[in-house]
């Protein structure tokens, strides 16, 4: 049996990564995404979570096009530091073979801030002015350009347990959005006081801030807990929202601690409403409306496509 020799896909670094897939890419290439799953075009299987989540496999492929990603994760928290490692292989549907690779850390940031960004499009109000930011990783930058992309904030707040952080994390974001007044809140409470869309992005596991501290009309994002031992949300903010978004009903299910703390007090998981949904129907937006995210293969599909795109167009020119 003869065995072809094919040449090695093309790995695509952070560097190249931000310039071939801006984030308003990104955040249009996810919102396409999550419809196309809503509408059945997506075959995405469970994710394969090993070991309360330190290695995650995730897998989506489009009906049509036979287009698939496929992506390995390690997750490691290490003196207190989340580390996270893997790698993002995307496959071409009429030939079968991998087209690129890419650093999974950053990539993950990336689609995870962008479907933040679809989220704060269907549910914020259009028009606002602070945005909160909780956490200082790459997850938070992502979280803040994304929602930048679709919203004009004038003021931005940030919290973190560490306050060199919070100031390293305002100074760098200051360069990339130079028209924003940036402060650094010494609470959590004091941070999300007052804003209008606030986005946790952290490893927490107990949650960053009371229910007592949000304003009667907020829209809040939580990306960053994606284990059942995690949740970043207070008790009772799922309970009394005008409405909750998932990313992944079934995942958030499984993975949310968050979610399952709401069903476990009875909350009815027929109010549990997918993104995709949403986009679809629309929603009134007021009162306290939540997007929780523990991340689905769809949205890396979506960025993954985006990819695959640019680099055809690149091809042709």
């Amino acid at each position: 049996m003869e065995i072809e020799d094919h040449a090695v896909a093309p790995h695509i670094d952070l560097a190249r990564l931000d310039s071939l897939i801006p984030v308003g890419v990104a955040v249009a290439a996810v919102a396409s995404a999550i419809t196309e799953l809503h509408e059945g075009r997506l075959e995405q299987p469970p994710r394969t979570v090993v070991a309360d989540g330190q290695l995650l496999v995730m897998s989506a492929l489009h009906r049509s096009t036979r287009d698939a990603v496929v992506k390995t994760l390690t997750i490691y928290d290490i003196d207190g530091s989340r580390r996270i490692e893997g790698t993002v292989l995307w496959y071409d549907g009429a030939t079968g073979l991998p087209r690129f690779s890419v650093e999974a850390h950053r990539f993950t940031a990336l689609r995870t801030g962008a479907v933040s960004g679809v989220a704060t499009d269907v549910l914020a109000p259009e028009r606002v002015r602070r945005l909160a930011i909780l956490g200082s990783g790459a997850q938070a930058g992502t979280q803040l350009d994304s929602c930048c992309a679709v919203r004009e904030f004038e003021e931005i707040s940030v919290y973190s347990r560490t306050l060199t952080h919070a100031q390293r994390f305002v100074d760098e974001a200051k360069v990339r959005h130079p028209g924003l007044r940036f402060s650094v809140a010494g609470s959590a409470n004091q941070c999300v006081a007052n804003a209008d869309v606030v986005c946790c992005a952290t490893g927490a596991t107990s949650p960053l801030f009371d229910l007592a501290a949000l304003p009667a009309n907020v829209h809040v994002n939580a990306v960053g807990s994606f284990r059942p031992s995690m949740t970043e949300l207070p008790a009772g903010l799922i309970d009394a929202s005008t409405v909750t978004v998932l990313d992944d009903v079934a995942g958030c299910l499984e993975g949310s601690g968050e979610v399952r703390s709401a069903i476990e007090r009875e909350f009815p998981i027929s109010d549990l409403r997918s993104l995709g949904a949403v986009m679809e129907s629309g929603v009134e937006r007021h009162g306290r409306t939540v997007f929780k995210s523990v991340g689905c293969a769809a949205l890396d599909w979506g960025v993954g496509k985006a990819i695959a795109d640019r680099l055809e167009s690149v091809v042709l020119s």
